[in-house]
């Protein structure tokens, strides 16, 4: 799955606040990530800010993974030879970035966040099982693991982000 980067744009809603040169606009996207070890030749990288670390931190790493278009936050127009869209809210735009990239699979499908301090988990199960009992396909994303058409997937992190719910979920 491919998608050129004006479509992207277009598609998604998202916003560059600096121009894109024309080459730019043609650049053939094979994928998103906002971790640079996930990059590979043609990926899209959305470096976000995070409570920890600084996605910026890792630019360099996902060029040399092969990322041939950076998002971010900053205007990065002194570093040479990097095509970059700089917006305004980085975590938001790779949502929506995510979501158009992968044709919005999530648009027409029931989809159910729960939280809190306790329950969520077993909440989460119970809704699965009845959900399943009614004769519904469900998608559970959860902490321990990930299941997506009855396959179980060890999860990555506690939350996982948008390219990890929007792509497995066609």
């Amino acid at each position: 799955m491919n998608m050129k980067v004006y479509e992207l744009l277009e598609q998604s809603g998202v916003t560059a606040r600096n121009p894109l040169p024309a080459d730019v606009e043609q650049l053939e996207i094979t994928g998103i990530s906002e971790s640079s070890l996930q990059v590979t030749n043609g990926h899209l990288f959305v470096a976000i800010s995070g409570y920890a670390t600084d996605g910026e931190a890792y630019i360099g790493n996902a060029i040399e993974h092969g990322a041939s278009l950076i998002v971010t936050e900053s205007d990065l127009t002194a570093r040479a030879n990097v095509p970059f869209i700089q917006v305004d809210n980085a975590r938001e735009s790779l949502a929506l970035l995510a979501s158009a990239f992968y044709h919005n699979p999530s648009q027409d499908k029931l989809v159910i966040g729960i939280t809190g301090t306790n329950g969520k988990t077993t909440t989460a199960l119970f809704l699965q099982h009845l959900l399943k009992k009614a004769g519904f396909d469900v998608a559970y994303f959860g902490t321990v693991y990930n299941e997506i058409n009855g396959q179980r997937y060890e999860s990555k992190l506690t939350t996982p982000s948008a390219t990890e719910i929007q792509g497995p979920v066609k």
